[in-house]
Order: C-alpha cells, then structure tokens, then sequence
C-alpha cells in the first residue's frame, strides 16, 4: 500500500510538472542558434541570430557583456523573451583569411511553432509511459510491474517540457535528476527483461540484480566530481562522463534488445502468444525503427529523412505493447 501511494504521489508531481512546462513554452526563449565550445555550428534560417547576421563558424568572445573565459560564463542568466543580447563574435573571411571582431545583437523571440510542437509530443509520449506503468502496476502489483512503472516515471520525467527555471543552480539540479532518470529507466528496463516473462538463469547468481545498476554509481560520482572542480580539469572529466554516459547507456539498450530476443527464441509459440512476446516484440522494433533509419541516415549519409524530427513518435508503441504483455502474463497467471 505504501509503496501504491507513494508512486501515485510522484507520478502526481510529475504531470503538474509536465502541465506547467506546457504552459510556460511561450516563455522560453529562442535564439535561432548553436554554438559548441564557443564556436557556432548552427543558426537557423530566419530566426533572430540569423537576421541579426551571425554565421556558422563565427567564435564567441563574449555573450550578453560576460566573456567566454570568465568564471561567470556557464552561470550568465538567461535571456527572456523579447530581450537583446549582444554577442561578440571572431569572424574568419574564408577567402582572405582575414580575422575581424563583429558586435551582433540578438533579440530572443518565442520558441518556433515546430519547436513547441515537438514538445507537445514529448510530452504526449511521456504520459504514455507514465500512465501505462501506473495502469499495469494497479492492476497487477508485483516486481515486474514496480520495475516498469518506475520505467514510466523516469521517462516520463525526462520527455515532459520543463518551464523556464532562471537560476543556474537550479536547473543544473533539474537537469542532472531528470537526465539520472533515463539511466535509472533504462537499468530498470534491462532489469524487466531479464525476469518477464521468465527469470533468466543469470538473475539466480548472488548479487546479479545488484550489478545491473553498478553503472549508475560511476555516472552519478563523475556527475559529483564534474560540478565541484573546475579548469581544465572539470573540462576532462566532462569529456570522460559523457563517454561513459554513451556506453553505459548503449549497454543496456543493447543487453536490453538481447534478452528480449533471447525470451522469444527460447518461448514455445503457444507461450509468446499467451504472455504477450509477439505484441512486446513488434511494439519494440516498430518503435525503434524510424529512430534507426534516421540515426542511420545522418551518421552514414549525412541526411534527414523528411519529417525526421517527429521519428520518435512511434516510441509510444513500446509502453503500449509492454503494458499489454504484462497485464496478459498476470491474468493468464491467475487462470
């Protein structure tokens, strides 16, 4: 009972959070522009940083009076909209080599209509996570279900719009706790797969369940260490952290993917039918794969496929098939 309250209390929280970010997209502002490691590698056409007539390429020296250099950079307040920040920018002529500093000022507008619409979706396939695991959970409580409700929370925690959060602080604490709440889903993920619709045989060696969220440890420790040191060393760290990151997280995608496979070879086709593979295996791969096609396109090809940024859409399929699957294994369970 504790544990049914204290679920339906986060996944609470989580949808006032969710409904407040929708509502505060009109507040978040928009600069039409990219930069990574103080160099620009996006501006989007139209927008206010390309009327205003910053280039990709161009080297930040400064942004809003606070250098790229200075201590204060990371912590410089965001811009709202409607105001106007001054950037000044190195610009390198590719034909002469000519170097000159440029002063640009960009007014922040409103998020473009594709960008909140985006959001709008994010936050559809959140609730979707969210709701499908509180859903099964309700009906059918046991370890499987706690294990994928969690996995709706932290999604949903992580897909949801955030408002606009104006200390630096603050949204580096937001940003940290939902972003160790996809890693914390996707252990939990590998986690349901290596019990449902069986218990694997590695899941019988001492400790086995423990080790899924080893990796876990190491990320939240580098995140520890990369917010209370700073220079160059802060820098590597950051570096190595989002290698691991990357790893770790592709691990349990790809274990994850494994042990599922594994549970349909294994399964007699009377069983995939009576505790739901056949339904959990398509609502995975037609989940995944437009996500796959366009990760192929741009990383092989350097394409977007059209209408590439609402891919993702079809995620919703694999808490649908996995509730399904888990709710059938449960009443076929009690027969």
């Amino acid at each position: 009972m504790k544990t049914r309250v204290l679920l339906l209390v986060v996944a609470a929280l989580l949808v006032a959070w969710g409904l407040f970010g929708l509502l505060d997209l009109r507040n978040i502002p928009w600069g039409g522009f990219d930069h990574f490691h103080s160099v620009v590698v996006e501006v989007n056409e139209g927008g206010p940083a390309d009327r205003a007539g910053l280039r990709v390429g161009d080297r930040l020296l400064s942004l809003g009076g606070i250098s790229v250099g200075d201590r204060n950079w990371a912590r410089r307040p965001q811009p709202e909209v409607g105001s106007t920040r001054l950037l000044v920018v190195e610009r390198t002529d590719t034909s002469t080599g000519a170097t000159t500093t440029e002063n640009i000022e960009v007014t922040y507008s409103q998020e473009p209509t594709r960008a909140s619409t985006l959001s709008r979706v994010n936050w559809v396939i959140g609730l979707a996570f969210l709701l499908c695991g509180m859903l099964v959970y309700l009906k059918a409580p046991g370890t499987p279900s706690l294990l994928f409700s969690i996995i709706g929370l932290c999604v949903g925690a992580f897909l949801f719009p955030r408002p606009r959060i104006g200390s630096f602080d603050l949204r580096v604490l937001t940003g940290s706790l939902f972003f160790v709440a996809l890693c914390i889903a996707c252990a939990c993920f590998l986690h349901l797969l290596l019990i449902f619709p069986e218990r694997k045989r590695v899941m019988e060696k001492t400790k086995a369940g423990q080790l899924i969220y080893l990796p876990l440890s190491a990320i939240a420790l580098l995140g520890i260490i990369r917010y209370t040191i700073g220079g160059l060393l802060r820098d590597a760290v950051s570096t190595i952290g989002a290698v691991l990151v990357a790893i770790v997280l592709l691990g349990y995608v790809v274990l994850s993917i494994g042990a599922l496979i594994h549970s349909y070879v294994k399964a007699a086709p009377h069983r995939r039918a009576a505790e739901g593979l056949n339904t959990v295996l398509a609502g995975v791969l037609l989940g995944l794969l437009p996500m796959t096609i366009m990760a192929v396109s741009r990383i092989f090809f350097s394409i977007s496929p059209p209408g590439s940024q609402f891919y993702f859409l079809p995620l919703v399929l694999i808490p649908m098939s996995f509730a399904w699957a888990l709710l059938k294994s449960a009443r076929n369970s009690r027969l």
